[in-house]
């Protein structure tokens, strides 16, 4: 598994991956599909805002995933996904540590890393406490895990 930066070229890409119907049904803001032309303006601010991290996961030289974290507040939120096939294969929790080590070592000062989560995704509420993050807030449909990233 490789985390790389990700580019102009990837647009595309993230842009099937967040209208898949498996991204839809774990996102919280968003509730249904997302246009081009906003996914490609949105996409185009993440990469060049300095307080955003994208990567795309690869495995065997193939995309398998994506991972952001994103600065808001005090804290970055982090958002990850990974293809159906490829879930439950450890390549997340891989992913999510390496990524906290580059959010680490690019940024000097310890930083909260936050993820909402649906009540009902079990999956993702596991990988977050596997790596070590706590639950923070509980919300009538979302949970709030947290982590120093010192």
């Amino acid at each position: 598994m490789i985390l790389r930066r990700a580019g102009p070229g990837d647009s595309y890409l993230l842009f099937q991956w967040v209208n898949r119907p498996d991204s839809l049904a774990g996102k919280l803001a968003t509730q249904g599909p997302i246009a081009r032309q906003t996914h490609d303006a949105w996409f185009a601010s993440r990469l060049a805002d300095p307080e955003t991290f994208l990567w795309i996961i690869e495995s065997g030289d193939k995309p398998v995933g994506q991972l952001r974290f994103m600065k808001k507040a005090e804290a970055y939120e982090v958002d990850i996904y990974v293809l159906p096939d490829r879930r439950r294969s450890g390549i997340a929790q891989e992913a999510l540590k390496h990524g906290i080590g580059e959010l680490k070592a690019a940024r000097a000062a310890p930083h909260s890393v936050r993820a909402s989560v649906k009540i009902e995704n079990f999956g993702s509420q596991r990988l977050f406490e596997r790596a070590g993050f706590l639950l923070c807030e509980r919300h009538a449909g979302h949970l709030v895990y947290g982590l120093t990233a010192s």
